[in-house]
């Protein structure tokens, strides 16, 4: 059997991976993080106590062969 990328758990594994390491950085203590929930990429928000907000996307995906070529996981 080849190998595979599971999506949901993987975005899941992500999710928690932010979540955690936010606890380690003194800057981002007064921020509030929000990890939305999506299964297929791994979308985090982070809003400053001044109301400013900056989102980020991860989108997962596998290498076809030894191509420049990626496969969305949809």
């Amino acid at each position: 059997m080849g190998s595979y990328l599971h999506g949901e758990k993987t975005a899941r594994w992500y999710q928690c991976l932010v979540q955690a390491a936010c606890w380690h950085l003194p800057q981002w203590r007064d921020c509030r993080l929000t990890v939305l929930p999506y299964l297929s990429s791994c979308k985090v928000k982070l809003t400053t106590p001044c109301t400013r907000t900056f989102s980020t996307e991860m989108r997962l995906g596998v290498q076809l062969d030894d191509s420049g070529t990626f496969l969305s996981i949809e």
